[in-house]
């Protein structure tokens, strides 16, 4: 047994709900999804999960076939009386592509608050099977297909979407058995929400009279079925996956109390923030004496990117119908771009290490540009600094909106002095739900700070909001240019020329600057040594089925 902190409590076991990072660590740990990441892979590579076979589109790329495992190497979900089906009840039954076509349809229910973004607009008659009344709905709508006898999909999509594939490794398309959806319904002791009494065909299955939710959960791993082998070099002492029979996943009373439990060998992984990384933490090392002895250090990227964003409606820096005020206000938005101060952000926010400057929005795990100028000429290191303004020149008011906490007044007191040259006066709100009342027009701000985590591990991931009329559209960005390269990066599959039009469309937002790339943060974890290799899912987090202890660790502490 091991115990992991979590940063969050838990608000949620059913992947369709599960919203943060905290919930869908402990789903992927409960669920399988169709496809998955490799964990061996140095960039981010798909493999098939439930599936036999990798995704296969067709020449045209509109439909997608999805061939699931079958016979003795299906998945099974974990026994649970939910289940329909002789003996499931005992021995858990196999997934079917009927399980498929449920689970995508969850997210088409607008009562669950689902991941319905990423698969609106995808998939040839969903929309439409979704607007209708529940009463009125087809069993399937028209682009889907299944055979639970081959255990074969067919997707018939809108659109070529090379990035779909991807899409469907994310962990909020899990797929679940829609029996136990149904059964656990929340409508007494016996049949508690589906959130809080998941059953899934993933490496582990919840002890529900262990767990203390929403504080802790504590993960059995399964012994009612085969399990695939464990990957790379762990193998040798852990064959399968999971490698350990049972974790305790906590969310301790304060990164305080994180830190000194992970100190006194209570835990065994820790995450340190910013306030505590300096204490454990010296040259991009752990100091001696203020870990255990054995403590090593992982560096993982994550895939997103924190951006200071403009209002591209604004009235006084954002787009304009005439030229010569467009061309005016994109000057200005460049000149507060190259303003910002890089290096004391960093060394500030970021302790002087767990993050790098960015000139791109796409972190350079997904995509590297290949070329020495910066796709953003106003981002990034080694950028001239833009001249001050007169003396005599009038000062303007930009308002700026970000969280409340800390590091927020750091960023914006970094922000503050460094457009104060420039003439502006930064007037700053802090609100946690700044970016929700900018969006639905409840506060204006020209200014507000992101952090942007990718849904899934492609570029589009990142691009597709800047599509005008986008639904995922933080900025208000609108360009006939952007979208017409945006249409040919869209229908093309993935290889060097994908990536040769992403890169494109990073240069269009260098020039027009709707958003200034900060930095593409890394996540530092210190480690017990016993507890052997630790691996990192590009959106979940820490892989809890890959740890495999090292033999000369007593696994019962």
């Amino acid at each position: 047994m091991i115990r992991l902190p979590l940063e969050a409590m838990i608000s949620t076991l059913d992947p369709a709900a599960a919203q943060d990072a905290v919930s869908r660590r402990l789903t992927g740990q409960l669920f399988d999804t169709l496809v998955d990441w490799d964990p061996a892979a140095a960039t981010p590579t798909l493999v098939p999960e439930l599936l036999a076979t990798p995704p296969t589109l067709d020449a045209g790329g509109t439909t997608l076939r999805l061939q699931l495992r079958v016979g003795d190497d299906a998945r099974r979900f974990t026994a649970d009386p939910c289940l329909a089906g002789d003996d499931s009840a005992k021995l858990g039954r196999p997934v079917k592509a009927s399980d498929v076509a449920a689970s995508l349809l969850r997210h088409a229910d607008p009562g669950i608050a689902g991941a319905w973004e990423l698969l609106a607009g995808r998939i040839v008659g969903l929309d439409a099977w979704r607007d209708a009344a529940p009463g009125e709905r087809a069993p399937l709508p028209e682009g889907i297909a299944i055979d639970d006898t081959a255990g074969t999909i067919t997707l018939r999509l809108t659109r070529p979407q090379p990035e779909l594939p991807a899409i469907l490794a994310s962990p909020q398309l899990a797929i679940v058995p829609p029996e136990c959806v149904a059964y656990y319904d929340g409508r007494d002791d016996a049949h508690p929400p589906f959130a809080r009494h998941p059953v899934g065909s993933g490496p582990y299955r919840l002890d529900r009279g262990a767990s203390e939710l929403p504080r802790a959960a504590v993960l059995i791993a399964r012994d009612d079925g085969p399990r695939p082998p464990m990957p790379g070099p762990a193998a040798a002492r852990c064959p399968t996956i999971p490698g350990v029979p049972r974790i305790i996943l906590e969310h301790p009373a304060s990164p305080e109390a994180a830190l000194r439990l992970f100190q006194a060998g209570e835990i065994a992984t820790l995450a340190p923030g910013q306030a505590h990384f300096a204490e454990v933490i010296e040259a991009g090392a752990p100091i001696p004496g203020a870990v255990p002895a054995d403590t090593q250090l992982t560096k993982s990227p994550v895939l997103s990117t924190t951006l200071l964003v403009f209002r591209m409606d604004d009235p006084e820096l954002g787009q304009s119908a005439d030229p010569a005020v467009d061309a005016e206000h994109r000057a200005r938005r460049q000149a507060i771009a190259a303003a910002f101060d890089d290096r004391r952000y960093h060394q500030v926010i970021r302790n002087g290490a767990w993050g790098e400057p960015a000139s791109q929005v796409v972190p350079r795990v997904l995509l590297d540009p290949g070329a020495a100028a910066p796709l953003h000429p106003s981002a990034g290191p080694g950028r001239p600094p833009p001249p001050p303004a007169a003396a005599d020149a009038p000062r303007r008011e930009l308002r700026y909106a970000t969280t409340t906490g800390p590091a927020a007044q750091q960023e914006a007191a970094i922000l503050r002095e460094a457009l104060r040259p420039l003439g502006y006066d930064l007037v700053v709100t802090h609100d946690d739900a700044y970016l929700y009342k900018i969006l639905s027009g409840q506060a204006r701000a020209q200014l507000f700070s992101l952090r942007f985590d990718a849904d899934y591990p492609d570029p589009a991931s990142f691009l597709d909001p800047f599509v005008c009329q986008s639904p995922g559209s933080y900025t208000g960005y609108c360009s006939p240019r952007f979208d017409a390269v945006h249409a040919r990066f869209a229908r093309t599959p993935a290889g060097p020329e994908r990536d040769a039009l992403a890169i494109e469309l990073e240069r269009i937002l260098g020039d027009d600057v709707p958003v200034r790339p900060i930095d593409t943060p890394e996540l530092w974890t210190l480690s017990r040594g016993w507890l052997g290799e630790v691996v990192r899912h590009p959106i979940t987090g820490l892989r809890a089925e890959l740890l495999c202890p090292l033999p000369a660790r007593d696994a019962s502490r």
